[in-house]
């Protein structure tokens, strides 16, 4: 009686052990199981998702490049004025000359031509026409600036000219207004101032070859 009562006693404890046992099983079965389907929240938000993409980092402003657009033209095709002539060829990049005008030019004209049509030019400050621009001379030395202009860009040529400030003579100024020029006064001659012509040597005198031909007529008769 007492080895069938010790029997189920260990009978029971076995099973006990065997369904704790079962218990632990599922526990763990149930915590590996959350962990396989679960990930860390600091690990996801650590690890950018597959499905999003990658966030490009900021881009950094780049140095402006310098523009290699020419300037505009700022030189002139030709220059010429409407009396006399400069002290050389005109070329476009020399931009200083210089004249040399008489009395009577008073004013001049002055013609510049652009080599870029979309250019302006001005003549002390006036913008030339298709005749030139007249410009008024005094005795002396003067100063004339042909500045070209297009857009932001200018250039400037000068221009010296110097007009004679002694006045012509009075058999010019005559010429050109189409009266005769006046003639010098004729002083006459005084009688003593008159000199006898010299006779040659060797020669007689008119009257005394006369009157000696008449003495020798006479002697004959």
């Amino acid at each position: 009686m007492l080895s069938a009562t010790t029997t189920n006693q260990r009978v029971g404890a076995s099973q006990a052990g065997a369904r704790m046992a079962l218990r632990i099983l599922l526990v763990v079965a149930v915590i590996l199981a959350g962990c396989s389907g679960h990930s860390d929240p600091m690990a996801e938000a650590s690890q950018p998702s597959a499905s999003q993409p990658n966030p490009s980092p900021p881009s950094t402003p780049s140095a402006p490049t310098p523009s290699t657009t020419p300037q505009g033209d700022v030189t002139l095709a030709s220059l010429n004025m409407s009396v006399g002539q400069f002290d050389q060829i005109f070329q476009p990049d020399q931009r200083i000359y210089s004249a040399k005008l008489g009395y009577l030019d008073n004013k001049v004209s002055i013609a510049a031509t652009p080599s870029d049509p979309a250019a302006s030019v001005l003549v002390n400050g006036a913008v030339v026409s298709g005749a030139g621009t007249a410009v008024e001379l005094a005795e002396g030395a003067n100063s004339v600036a042909v500045t070209v202009q297009n857009g932001s860009a200018q250039q400037t040529y000068s221009i010296d000219l110097e007009r004679d400030p002694r006045r012509p003579d009075r058999a010019r100024t005559d010429r050109q207004s189409g009266a005769d020029p006046p003639q010098p006064a004729r002083t006459p001659l005084s009688r003593r101032s008159v000199q006898p012509h010299p006779q040659p040597a060797g020669r007689h005198h008119p009257r005394r070859r006369r009157a000696r031909g008449l003495w020798d007529m006479n002697a004959c008769a």
